[in-house]
């Protein structure tokens, strides 16, 4: 399990870094968006009472409060809310509440049954238990609406084992008793400094057993669609136009589950009963 204070401490001290992962991400950081604004056009509301639960630095939730929607922002690094809160004020907008908390915990910080959209893009990655990982997904759920939306993020295995292969292949060979645990269990606790968890997109229902009386699964989509991450940082430095139109091409097939082991960051879109 990884404690509160080993991940809230691996954010606080990589939270400038965090902040402009999604500048080469940018594909992973458009796709998500698009996501999420289907949502919101699902629904048929102009301006969406939405929670970002692990949102950091408040890439997603400063872009949407700049489109009109009402945000919350929650996340367990204080410096990266801090960053969250510069921005926004850089950016001249208003984020309805900045919550220092633990996603394990956010019941108490926030109102249930208050959101229209609800993001947990981040928080699953560090539980390493599935009794966490459940947990967090009930306390999701518990702040939607009935009808409501919520998105969630997975990490996949087979992303940690391309960027392994492009960076450190004999690893796999130099390291194998410990691979050879982590391609059971998706918990990668390689670092002291911090642990996290990777699934296997055959899985991630699975992973939402404990909720599917209260959810359905409306979509999964790959982030990085049938690009993969390495050739989607390609697109990070190209023009507006050009990344709408190279968005709304990967988007054909983004939900295909042949483009999901393609993945890098998978997400789950559900909508409470």
């Amino acid at each position: 399990m990884a404690t509160k204070a080993l991940v809230e401490d691996w954010y606080d001290a990589h939270a400038e870094a965090e902040e402009h992962r999604l500048d080469d991400a940018r594909l992973e950081f458009e796709v998500t968006k698009r996501v999420i604004s289907d949502c919101i056009i699902s629904l048929g509301i102009k301006e969406a009472n939405i929670i970002d639960i692990g949102g950091g630095p408040g890439r997603y939730a400063i872009s949407l409060a700049q489109q009109g929607h009402h945000v919350t922002l929650i996340d367990i690094s204080a410096k990266s809310l801090a960053i969250a809160e510069a921005n926004a004020r850089n950016a001249d907008i208003s984020l309805e509440a900045i919550i220092h908390a633990n996603a394990l915990d956010i019941t108490r910080h926030a109102a249930s049954s208050s959101f229209d959209v609800v993001l947990c893009l981040g928080p699953l990655y560090h539980l390493t238990t599935r009794e966490e990982r459940a947990c967090v997904v009930t306390n999701v759920l518990a702040m939607a609406k009935p009808g409501a939306y919520v998105v969630l993020a997975y990490v996949t295995v087979f992303g940690h084992l391309r960027d392994m292969a492009r960076r450190d292949s004999s690893r796999l060979v130099n390291e194998w008793g410990f691979y050879e645990k982590y391609l059971r269990t998706g918990v990668y606790d390689r670092r002291p400094e911090n642990e996290s968890f990777h699934v296997y997109p055959r899985d991630v229902e699975g992973e939402l057993e404990s909720v599917k009386s209260e959810a359905a699964v409306v979509k999964m989509v790959s982030c990085e669609g049938f690009l993969g991450y390495e050739t989607g940082r390609a697109l990070a430095k190209v023009g507006d136009e050009d990344m709408e139109r190279w968005v709304d091409v990967v988007m054909r097939s983004a939900d295909h589950p042949y483009t999901f082991n393609s993945a890098e960051h998978l997400l789950v879109v559900l909508k409470k009963s």
